[in-house]
């Protein structure tokens, strides 16, 4: 990050970058695990007690609560998540000073 920013990269599009890369990421954890919960579908129904494991508002309520915290991790990591600078870090850097990262 610190290298675009260095080239001339506007923060808005570097945090848009880093947004979408880690949603993509988050989106493939939801299809694969929506995979993985259809096709062990009837070990799941004899684990669970009176919830059917293809409910549908209970599988869109667990993918957005999945898709819902890999967005809150992303952007404001945790005190293990990144000390180093994250993606909510340069957030509130461009939100409070948007030439703060003026090359020239």
């Amino acid at each position: 990050m610190g290298v675009r920013l260095a080239l001339g990269a506007r923060p808005a599009r570097l945090l848009g970058t880093v947004v979408r890369q880690g949603m993509t990421t988050a989106g493939w954890g939801v299809a694969l695990g929506l995979g993985a919960s259809i096709r062990l579908s009837r070990f799941l129904s004899s684990q669970l007690f009176e919830v059917n494991p293809a409910d549908p508002a209970l599988v869109a309520l667990l993918s957005s609560a999945h898709l819902g915290g890999g967005c809150s991790r992303l952007l404001y990591p945790g005190p293990t998540g990144g000390s180093h600078g994250s993606a909510g870090d340069l957030a509130s850097r461009v939100s409070a000073s948007p030439t703060a990262f003026n090359v020239l």
